[in-house]
């Protein structure tokens, strides 16, 4: 398998997620990137961290829209689902686990200088960019994504899933002659 790395320019819409093969947990400090939010019931909880202003005060899940140029120039999007992500206001980057996404063996990681990509049955996933080319940060790599919206998610669901065998079985009597 090959993808090769992500050349699109970014908008407005455009976020960047630090990947982290440190990390025990994902985190970001916008709300609005949730698609669904579950505060904790106590209020907030201090993070394990070196200051005390960095408080969790909930979780949920985040939908992203991300992609690169394959190996034909071709632009590859793809949504991925991350859960849990904590909601951290205070923080100033947004970060994922590495091993959020290793964790279950169904996908596996392909890294160098140029970029991190993630596979799942032998298909890439997600291409991660390096935060620069040379110096002590060449190890620090970044998702470039944007949030998907709930009724882009519903619209991708449907457009994708309704064809004409599903119509077929449900209603029994569409003919393709018509």
């Amino acid at each position: 398998g090959f993808c090769a790395k992500s050349k699109r320019k970014s908008n407005k819409s455009d976020f960047q997620w630090l990947m982290d093969s440190g990390a025990t947990l994902g985190f970001t400090p916008d709300q609005n990137d949730f698609i669904d939010y579950e505060p904790f019931p106590e209020g907030a909880v201090t993070a394990d961290t070196v200051s005390s202003e960095e408080v969790i005060t909930g979780q949920g899940t985040v939908f992203m829209n991300h992609g690169w140029y394959d190996k034909s120039g071709n632009w590859v999007e793809k949504t991925t689902r991350v859960y849990p992500v904590y909601h951290m206001p205070n923080a100033k980057t947004k970060l994922l686990s590495l091993g959020q996404f290793l964790v279950d063996g169904k996908q596996t990681m392909v890294g160098d200088a140029n970029a991190l990509r993630f596979f799942k049955k032998d298909k890439c996933q997600m291409v991660c960019q390096p935060r620069t080319r040379s110096g002590p940060q060449r190890t620090v790599f970044w998702l470039h994504a944007h949030a998907t919206k709930p009724h882009a998610l519903l619209a991708h669901s449907i457009v994708h899933k309704l064809d004409y065998d599903t119509l077929h079985r449900r209603f029994g009597h569409a003919s393709r002659d018509r």
